[in-house]
């Protein structure tokens, strides 16, 4: 029942936006985070991404294929589809 901060909003978002401009130069290079492998450094992404993404509906993937990739390849993992709702 609290009133949006659309300036704390439209910050975060630029921060985000920042990270992730940055994640699709590593992840142009290499499909994970940190490296050939998935890590912790992937996995600690997806109550947030989920959040972001899928029930706020923030359209940050957009222009970054890579990150879409990533993204797309981490989230649709069988272990996260089956907790996610819980998480």
């Amino acid at each position: 029942g609290m009133e949006t901060d659309e300036n704390k909003v439209a910050a975060l978002l630029d921060n985000l936006n920042a990270k992730l401009s940055a994640y699709e130069v590593i992840l142009r290079k290499q499909p994970y985070l940190a490296g050939e492998d998935i890590t912790l450094a992937d996995l600690f992404h997806l109550p947030y991404g989920t959040i972001a993404i899928e029930e706020l509906g923030y359209d940050v993937l957009q222009n970054r294929p890579n990150v879409a990739r990533w993204w797309k390849e981490i989230s649709s993992r069988p272990a996260w589809q089956a907790v996610k709702n819980g998480a």
